[in-house]
């Protein structure tokens, strides 16, 4: 087959487009967490009968990520713990006090991965260390890839969700244990906007 001037612009053209796509898809993107899009949530079982939700409602984050390269993937994450929201205003305050979160003393607490390895397509699963009430516990984190897409400004944007189980008394909370379950269920689920490099 022989090559027009035309056809040979087009191949050109496509073979430089597929470059630039090829690149973008295996470098890192930094990326921050979108509070409004994202969502922190946990469950508690009382009296081994009902099941009780709450939410975290004030968090923030930035995330590292590269499909290809997972030794270049990272999440911090900090939430304030006075956020906690179970819907029931005097149960709220009670979690916050010295029994449960001690919002005063330890008003923050915090994840870092450190290493992640891909289980799937777009399943990872992520080590790193939890902070909570002064107290560090390396988790693993089950970590699935959502969808990524363009925000109204034409910004990339992707999310995640994030699954694991904590035991509570290993951080030092062990108000009645008898009677609220000691490992808790969390699901972490973000979306993150893509920052422009400076």
């Amino acid at each position: 087959m022989t090559l027009t001037p035309v056809s040979t612009r087009i191949l050109l053209v496509s073979t430089i487009v597929l470059g630039v796509l090829s690149s973008s898809i295996t470098k890192a993107a930094e990326f921050e967490v979108d509070p409004m899009h994202s969502s922190i949530i946990f469950q508690v079982t009382h009296m081994n009968t009902g099941n009780i939700y709450g939410a975290f409602t004030d968090f923030s984050g930035e995330f590292t990520y590269n499909p290809e390269l997972t030794e270049e993937n990272k999440i911090e994450m900090t939430v304030n713990v006075a956020s906690i929201n179970t819907f029931v205003e005097a149960r709220d305050n009670h979690l916050r006090n010295p029994d449960f979160f001690n919002a005063d003393v330890h008003p923050t607490m915090s994840f870092s991965s450190s290493s992640w390895e891909k289980s799937g397509d777009g399943d990872y699963k992520v080590s790193g260390d939890l902070t909570m009430l002064g107290v560090t516990k390396q988790i693993e984190v089950d970590a699935k890839k959502i969808g990524s897409n363009e925000n109204r400004e034409g910004t990339p944007i992707i999310g995640f969700e994030y699954s694991f189980t904590i035991k509570r008394s290993e951080f030092g909370m062990d108000y009645f244990i008898q009677g609220l379950s000691d490992e808790i269920p969390v699901i972490v689920a973000i979306e993150g906007i893509q920052q422009t490099a400076e």
